[in-house]
């Protein structure tokens, strides 16, 4: 914890001569708020797809920790997380405090500076309300450091965050638990009994650390958009292998999710050379029997009413026992 509090000093300081090299693979900036239309497709994959999160056991990115909070309102069994940045561990002890000591408002003033008075975020007076609700201590004497020496606004504008990309209205629409006060308050009491267990690795690395765990559901998110591929094609290669590797870890019927895909339309990605997964005919041609293609309306469409600005992921099941040998590749002609 002391080295993760180094790293982060240096970054709130934003010091043009740094005091020591950063390894950013192990430290990022945090994401406050999900940049993806969480509910949008939790509710996609529920209904088009002969699956229910109720009583499954998940593993998912924490990033933000949006993905584990909107999953707990599924009266899912129990959720693990993974990151490669170690803050993201930090960050949900805070958020989960937040959500389990503050009302609903109070945790949209902590979160969101408001237009007249944008000072008026990450207040200490709220911190000091949540702090003894941060379950983890090291997590605690991180935040409660970092609270006090900086300030909430500058700790807030600092690039130990990413900058808020999308408006307040839009983050409540996509993440179920923020909608209504009454789903912010039913999590506020599923917290209390949700037990947190996060694995720090690089989960491209690190699949094998995972093969004693059975699971029903895994969300890769975008981190897919990590891998470093010479072509379209080695880049399919490699997404194909490492879904295969994932297969010791899922029960039979299990799903494995990757996004983002963004836009399922092949004409809107006609000009962008770097279209990986997203054109269809890649897809059809690639990626058939076991994965399917689910579409929902993206973040900055959550109506759905705009023919490009949709989102899709791509969704695979284990259809039938057997452990992954760990010779057998895919192989692309």
């Amino acid at each position: 914890m002391e080295q993760d509090l180094k790293v982060a000093k240096q970054l709130i300081e934003y010091k043009e001569q740094l005091d020591f090299e950063i390894d950013l693979e192990k430290y990022n900036s945090i994401y406050l708020f999900a940049t993806e239309n969480i509910w949008g497709f939790l509710q996609k994959i529920q209904l088009n797809n002969d699956f229910l999160f109720e009583k499954k056991n998940i593993l998912t990115v924490c990033s933000s920790g949006d993905q584990i909070l909107n999953l707990l309102l599924l009266d899912v069994s129990t959720i693990e997380s993974y990151d490669i940045n170690i803050f993201t561990k930090y960050f949900f002890y805070l958020k989960a405090a937040a959500i389990e000591s503050l009302s609903y408002q109070e945790f949209l003033t902590f979160f969101f500076p408001s237009p007249l008075h944008k000072n008026n975020v990450f207040l200490e007076s709220l911190f000091t309300k949540l702090e003894p609700n941060i379950r983890n201590k090291e997590a605690q004497i991180f935040w409660h450091y970092l609270f006090f020496k900086y300030g909430g606004k500058k700790l807030y504008d600092s690039p130990l965050f990413v900058p808020n990309y999308y408006s307040k209205n839009t983050y409540l629409a996509c993440n179920n638990y923020l909608q209504t006060e009454t789903n912010y308050n039913k999590l506020k009491l599923k917290l209390k009994s949700f037990h947190f267990q996060f694995y720090h690795l690089n989960i491209f690395k690190s699949i094998s650390s995972l093969n004693n765990k059975k699971y029903d559901f895994i969300y890769l998110s975008n981190i897919m958009d990590r891998l470093e591929a010479l072509s379209e094609l080695d880049y399919i290669k490699k997404v194909k292998n490492i879904l295969l590797s994932f297969q010791n870890c899922l029960v039979t019927g299990g799903r494995i999710a990757i996004c983002y895909l963004y836009c399922y339309m092949d004409d809107y990605w006609y000009d962008i050379p770097d279209g990986k997964l997203k054109s269809k005919l890649i897809r059809q041609k690639y990626f058939k029997e076991g994965y399917q293609c689910v579409d929902f309306p993206g973040i900055s469409n959550l109506k759905g009413r705009l023919y490009k600005d949709r989102d899709a992921l791509l969704l695979t099941k284990k259809s039938k026992e057997g452990s992954y040998d760990k010779n057998r590749k895919f192989k692309i002609k």
